[in-house]
């Protein structure tokens, strides 16, 4: 008798490991010292550039009051804003807690706020768990009606 066992190939795309477009600049600056040729666009880099610090080759963002916080690429935010969102301890809330729960794990990108609104956008349990509103879509317009009991 042979026994023979299927074993399921799952094709994963690999992840990326390089600085996501918003990062490059930053890390060639603080890194190597480059500058764009644009005097302006220089001193925003440097400017934005003093908010960041590299611990080998991970950038991270200096917050005020907390700790480092760990710079992300698109794929590496995306996989844990849906992680955070829907995952196993996930509670499908809303694009300003779930920027707040991201920033209190440690992780940071620019445009957090609008990727999560996006997010629990198009989340369709969310869309379908979502408190309902009982207001009208239309302000109530009061009719008069001359004879009420005709």
């Amino acid at each position: 008798m042979v026994q023979e066992q299927l074993i399921a190939q799952v094709d994963q795309a690999p992840r990326s490991t390089e600085p996501g477009e918003w990062q490059t600049p930053i890390i060639s600056f603080l890194k190597q010292g480059i500058l764009p040729e644009d005097p302006k666009q220089a001193r925003t880099l440097k400017r934005r550039a003093a908010r960041f610090t590299m611990i080998g080759e991970t950038l991270y963002k200096r917050a005020f009051s907390r700790p480092l916080l760990k710079c992300l690429g698109p794929d590496e935010a995306d996989y844990v804003m849906k992680e955070i969102h829907q995952g196993c301890c996930g509670n499908h809330t809303d694009g300003r807690t779930l920027v707040r729960k991201i920033l209190l794990v440690g992780y940071f990108w620019p445009t957090m706020q609008a990727d999560t609104t996006q997010l629990v956008r198009t989340c369709l349990s969310c869309q379908k768990h979502q408190a309902l509103s009982h207001q009208p879509t239309e302000p109530l317009k009061a009719s008069i009606v001359s004879c009420p009991f005709d």
